[in-house]
């Protein structure tokens, strides 16, 4: 994949390239929802001084994304997290217009045929209205599965040079807060071995709507951007 790059010099030429980011206004033509993704972090990021100007972002492939400044590199690989039969679902109930996706469809879901799908999309479900709540110890094995896959597929097979990594898991399950507060907890128990070993994403971020969420063992917190 070839490297497509936009560089900013200050604050606010690094807004306005997000803003026509999440626009339509990408910076190559391909992955627009890892552009949108990383376009809604970078400010709010940044503003923590984690990224230095003048800045360049290169999209790219093994990681997504760097981060390069006159001082660092940072490499940023972003993966979408959403249960493969409520993805299924979700864009069936878009396509045939209807209002919600029944709260049946999760990662222990069976594989459904288009035909299959549209027929239970609309099937009648007493009480099933909405998305199944989250409190689910499977949604933290998906979390602490998604790190360990891209640790190896990065920071083992990965052939950038970087100082830093980061991993941005684009969360799309429609969490609460309460929620989501349950599945980083439960996620940052677990993340201890992770960080424990080399070698390790120095930064894990969940970004669920406008909610930021970093990880970082030194620097847990959330961020409404």
């Amino acid at each position: 994949m070839k490297e497509d790059t936009a560089t900013v010099n200050s604050t606010e030429e690094l807004q306005a390239l997000c803003a026509r980011i999440t626009n339509g206004e990408l910076i190559s033509d391909h992955h627009a929802d890892e552009q949108v993704a990383v376009a809604t972090i970078l400010p709010a990021m940044c503003e923590r001084a984690c990224c230095p100007f003048p800045l360049t972002i290169v999209h790219r492939d093994k990681p997504d994304f760097m981060l390069r400044s006159d001082h660092s590199s940072i490499g940023l690989e972003v993966t979408r997290f959403l249960a493969p039969s409520r993805a299924h679902a979700t864009a069936t109930a878009r396509r045939m217009e209807v209002g919600f996706t029944p709260s049946r469809f999760d990662f222990d879901s069976p594989t459904r045929s288009k035909d299959q799908m549209e027929h239970a999309v609309v099937a009648p479900s007493v009480g099933l209205t909405d998305w199944k709540p989250i409190f689910d110890q499977r949604y933290v094995d998906q979390v602490i599965a998604i790190v360990e896959e891209k640790k190896q597929k990065i920071l083992v097979g990965g052939d950038a040079t970087t100082d830093e990594d980061w991993l941005l898991i684009d969360e799309h399950h429609r969490m609460s807060d309460l929620q989501l507060d349950f599945v980083v907890k439960q996620s940052l128990h677990r993340l201890a071995d992770h960080w424990a070993q080399e070698p390790h994403f120095s930064k894990v971020l969940i970004l669920s709507e406008s909610v930021l969420v970093d990880m970082n063992q030194d620097d847990s917190g959330w961020r409404q951007i």
